[in-house]
């Protein structure tokens, strides 16, 4: 697993800190990150990729691993023997999904329908963006949680905690202002912003900003707003707007 801050703001108005992160952990715990309805996310897409493209970053992601008793959460594993042995099993149950979908790519079956049965072996790349963390950490750090969860919490924990916030009043993630300020306009690179935060759906990174208007239009036009979420302006009170409290989303801002 592995928790990286994108981009740290403080509003300069009223002090709300908004944070953008690049989440990346196993798909059989994504469930419990989505419902936290105070995150703005954009994840990873199986739909968005071709089979070929999705078993190259198929990988074979253990829990940690639990024995059984009554209830739902189980006590860890400490026989590093079962441990090893359990492994095994995932490693040979990853071998045969990867034949049985070869197969249904010969049979000419739409990678959107094969790639479902690579999802318990792959880890998902999420962009969080939240003014809200407590809910989530009063939940997801408590001992009754699954323990791939708990981790989870405890990287984003330790990120927030490591990250020091900058006053803006645009929070605008994956741009450097350096390199785009003078070059395109404002609302150009908020677009241009959104594009590269809507690539994570299908592993595509590039560093073309025409290309990136274009597809931030085609969002639009297809009505797919979510990417814009994570672009926001700092407002002068206390309201929350959407999910965010003090700052103002460019999916607002444009009424999409």
């Amino acid at each position: 697993m592995e928790v990286k801050v994108l981009l740290d703001s403080l509003n300069p108005y009223t002090g709300t800190r908004l944070t953008t992160l690049h989440c990346v952990y196993p798909q059989f715990i994504h469930q419990q990150v989505l419902t936290h309805r105070m995150f703005s996310r954009n994840s990873s897409s199986l739909r968005a990729i071709s089979f070929d493209r999705a078993s190259e970053e198929f990988e074979v992601v253990y829990p940690t691993w639990t024995e059984e008793k009554k209830g739902m959460l189980g006590s860890l594993v400490t026989d590093n023997r079962i441990k090893m042995q359990a492994d095994l099993v995932v490693l040979r149950m990853q071998q045969l999904v990867l034949e049985g979908c070869e197969r249904l790519k010969a049979l000419g079956i739409h990678h959107q329908d094969i790639n479902n049965y690579l999802r318990p072996f792959q880890n998902i790349h999420t962009v969080i963006t939240a003014t809200d963390w407590s809910n989530f950490f009063q939940q997801r750090l408590h001992e009754s949680t699954k323990p791939d969860m708990q981790h989870l919490a405890q990287l984003i924990y330790d990120a927030l905690e490591n990250s020091y916030p900058e006053d803006r009043y645009r929070h605008i993630p994956m741009i450097d202002d350096i390199k785009w300020i003078g070059k395109f306009s404002w609302d150009e690179i908020q677009l241009i912003s959104a594009a590269r935060l809507a690539r994570i759906s299908y592993f595509k990174w590039q560093d073309d900003p025409q290309k990136d208007l274009e597809l931030a239009n085609k969002l639009i036009e297809n009505n797919h707003p979510s990417p814009f979420e994570h672009i926001a302006f700092a407002q002068q009170d206390n309201e929350y707007y959407a999910n965010f409290k003090s700052w103002k989303q460019l999916r607002k801002v444009l009424e999409i």
